[in-house]
């Protein structure tokens, strides 16, 4: 186990999660908020150490890695640790691919800079083939985002599509996760977002 020193966010609560990084390889894991722990206080938290290479990887290590936590985060309390379920696993993994997809500035770049060129756009109207390009653009950038959460993690996306085919019905909240990254390269809702953007001015506003 590694123990890292984390800034308590101002907006997280007790016993409400906490987003740190591995600094090894950047793995991010999710601990509770620890009681009487004030915004801007720092507190202590063990995460695992890295697998060296040919160990367990992908969903099954990630698994793993959230026993450990949830089991060490029970001890603290004195209580029996609840076991990791297929759909947290899932939800998990991607929140880490979105919020590696948070982490590309090119992204919001890319958006700003070309929402005006949709200003015309309908659903139901002639679709011009710049926009099919901007889209295409668009999903090469968010693919690469994807990839780079996919290698921290050593999974690949057919592991976490099967994954998803296996537990993600019925999960309200894995769901919304799962609805909201498909639709990162949906067509239709990339230029739903440009002309929101155009009309906002900004991503900002």
């Amino acid at each position: 186990m590694i123990l890292l020193a984390v800034a308590c966010p101002d907006d997280v609560h007790e016993g409400e999660p906490v987003s740190v990084e591995r600094p090894s390889d950047g793995a991010s894991f999710e601990v509770p908020l620890p009681t009487g722990v004030a915004p801007g206080e720092i507190f202590h938290v063990e995460v695992p150490e890295e697998e060296p290479r040919g160990g367990t990887s992908g969903l099954d290590a990630l698994a793993a890695d959230m026993s450990a936590q949830r089991e060490a985060a029970a001890d603290c309390r004195g209580r029996e640790a609840r076991a990791v379920v297929g759909s947290e696993v899932l939800a998990h993994a991607l929140r880490s691919i979105l919020l590696e997809l948070e982490r590309i500035d090119e992204l919001d770049d890319f958006i700003e800079g070309h929402a005006g060129h949709l200003a015309n756009w309908t659903p139901h109207g002639e679709q011009e083939l710049r926009w099919t390009a901007l889209h295409a653009q668009y999903v090469a950038l968010v693919e690469e985002g994807v990839a780079t959460a996919l290698e921290r993690m050593r999974c690949s996306a057919d592991e976490v599509f099967e994954h998803a085919r296996a537990h993600g019905r019925g999960d309200p909240a894995t769901d919304r996760l799962l609805s909201k990254l498909v639709a990162t390269a949906d067509y239709t809702t990339f230029c739903e977002l440009m002309l929101a953007v155009h009309r906002c001015g900004g991503m900002g506003v």
